[in-house]
């Protein structure tokens, strides 16, 4: 038995523009980009800040 492969849906109208998606590191963030990315818009996702990371006064 064979699977049908899933057809991507197309973003015509967002070629050429950016897209931010917030939790595209994972999951359904991930797959999300993916989908924008593949269909040719441009992909952008803000950093994670982690609990090493400090901000702009040099504080942790």
């Amino acid at each position: 038995m064979s699977t049908v492969p899933k057809a991507m849906p197309i973003y015509s109208g967002l070629i050429g523009k950016v897209v931010v998606v917030t939790g595209a590191s994972s999951g359904i963030g991930a797959e999300t980009a993916r989908y924008l990315a593949a269909n040719l818009i441009t992909v952008a996702w803000p950093q994670t800040r982690t609990a090493k990371s400090t901000d702009r006064s040099g504080r942790t």
